[in-house]
């Protein structure tokens, strides 16, 4: 990361109780003025802060598993932790946030939840350079092969049953997971391997190397998320959009969803054919202006996301000052 004025201690404690004391006693003894968990909803976690004497904020990525660790955590949760704050990624997963706390403890109420739009970090010309080689066509599906997630087995259908979009478009199968074999398989048994490609995998991990992936997004023309879980529209957020413009490639998502999230993107109304189809001659012009205003969207997040953690944060600050004043 450049143009950041701060300092990054990266801690990789080992799974044992010790390292996590360690680190306990390291936060506490720090002086820091709060505490930000980039992950906060899991019973592990919550557990850990219980025994931190500072206050805390946390990023909950899924209201729901947030809310049942609270439950378990019991009613002197309040008592245990200095939660001051908490920060989600997206409007719609703050609403859902906000209803399933209501329902836990009236101090919930008068806490600030601040909205933080998760876009990759790079500098601008690397991913918008004006001589950059970028495939005609090549859509790049980002994220793990999950059916459960992504209508992956859809796209299969739509491509084998319209010649001119298996004979026009490029998918690139980027991730890995649990279906992927399957999936590979699939596109094998119905002779459409000539319009589908995958990244290799990990032999250790079963994922796909980083190095291998930002090439892929950086020279394909469109993202296309497939997003399926319908909590991805009531309670989370689908990686693949975050990552549809931090790479700067507009995404082809049905129109709901680009209303929902609220980004440049392609949207169809109808049909993923429709929308695939409509790639097929999407004019250089159009192309270009999609680049830039997805570049416009980034930077707009980036001074939103500054101004919702200060206002966010600055509510503890505050609070705090008055308190040592008193």
């Amino acid at each position: 990361m450049t143009g950041l004025n701060a300092n990054i201690y990266y801690w990789k404690p080992e799974k044992r109780a010790k390292t996590w004391k360690i680190l306990r006693k390291t936060i506490e003894s720090s002086g820091y003025s709060f505490c930000i968990f980039s992950t906060f909803q899991f019973p592990g976690c919550i557990n850990f802060v219980k025994r931190l004497n500072i206050p805390i904020f946390g990023v909950v990525h899924n209201p729901i598993i947030f809310s049942d660790s609270i439950e378990k955590a019991g009613r002197d949760y309040f008592d245990k932790i200095q939660l001051k704050g908490l920060f989600v990624l997206a409007g719609h997963v703050k609403d859902a946030l906000l209803s399933r706390l209501s329902h836990l403890d009236v101090r919930f109420a008068s806490m600030p939840v601040g909205v933080v739009k998760p876009y990759l970090w790079r500098q601008p010309h690397q991913v918008y350079a004006a001589n950059q080689k970028v495939v005609k066509n090549k859509l790049v599906i980002p994220g793990g092969v999950n059916y459960r997630n992504r209508d992956l087995v859809g796209l299969l259908d739509v491509v084998e049953a319209n010649s001119k979009i298996s004979e026009s478009l490029c998918f690139v199968v980027a991730g890995g997971g649990a279906d992927r074999p399957d999936f590979e398989q699939r596109v094998e048994s119905r002779n459409l391997s000539n319009c589908f490609s995958f990244l290799p995998i990990s032999e250790l991990s079963g994922l796909v190397h980083y190095s291998d992936y930002y090439k892929a997004m950086s020279s394909s023309s469109f993202c296309l998320p497939l997003s399926l879980n319908k909590e991805y529209s009531t309670s989370k957020i689908t990686s693949a959009l975050p990552t549809s413009v931090g790479f700067g490639l507009p995404a082809l998502i049905p129109a709901d969803q680009a209303e929902l999230y609220r980004i440049p993107s392609i949207s169809y109304e109808e049909s993923l054919e429709q929308g695939l189809l409509s790639l097929i001659d999407y004019p250089s012009f159009e192309f270009k202006q999609a680049r830039l205003n997805l570049l416009s969207c980034l930077l707009d997040s980036f001074c939103f996301n500054a101004s919702s953690v200060a206002e966010t944060v600055s509510e503890c600050v505050v609070s705090d000052l008055f308190a040592r004043g008193s």
